[in-house]
């Protein structure tokens, strides 16, 4: 994850363990693992960059007003 603004990000693993959930910087960057299928969800995501194995994800189709809730695989 790389973010343009202040975003927060929630993931959650395979047994709906929280993995990540914190406020993010603009400029910063979060490396993330976990079990998938990982649930995200990302404040501010339209100032959200997310690439997941090595390939970039489209959370415009996945956010609603400025909140995107996606499930990686």
């Amino acid at each position: 994850l790389q973010f343009g603004q202040d975003a927060w990000v929630e993931v959650r693993d395979s047994s709906k363990q929280k993995v990540l959930s914190r406020l993010y910087h603009a400029g910063e960057t979060a490396d993330v693992s976990g079990t998938p299928p990982l649930a995200l969800i990302i404040g501010n995501a339209p100032h959200v960059t997310l690439k997941y194995n090595d390939k970039m994800v489209d959370l415009v189709p996945h956010t609603t007003v400025t909140v995107a809730r996606l499930t990686l695989q």
